[in-house]
């Protein structure tokens, strides 16, 4: 035991504290809120539609990642305020998406565009 306890000493030395990853995932459950909360895409037009999936599955993807750091316990302070500032930026563009979803008023506009707004004035009077 008296060879051994240098050797051990100095590898419990060597021993670095696990990085605090709260704000992490902290961060990683209010992306993941947000991508449950998803709203109703029915009468929107299909670029915004588009433009909403694709930054769901950036944030679903951001989650994966933030998931990997979480696990890993050699995850660094920094790898952590990494990942952190990338799931943030993900929840931005995804609740910017949901703020762009456009309702698609081309039937409105085809309808307005067909309506005969002059009338038949031909035989009627003024009071």
């Amino acid at each position: 035991i008296k060879a051994v306890q240098p050797k051990l000493d100095s590898a419990i030395h060597l021993l670095e504290n696990k990085a605090n990853n709260n704000e992490l995932v902290t961060a990683r459950n209010q992306l993941q809120e947000a991508i449950n909360n998803q709203p109703s895409t029915t009468g929107m037009t299909q670029d915004s539609i588009n433009n909403y999936n694709a930054k769901r599955a950036d944030a679903q993807s951001a989650i994966n990642l933030a998931n990997s750091i979480i696990d890993n316990g050699d995850a660094t302070a920094q790898q952590i305020a990494d990942e952190k500032s990338k799931v943030n930026q993900a929840l931005q563009a995804l609740n910017d998406a949901k703020q762009h979803l456009t309702a698609d008023t081309s039937k409105l506009q085809n309808a307005l565009n067909g309506l005969n707004r002059t009338g038949d004035t031909n035989n009627k009077k003024t009071k």
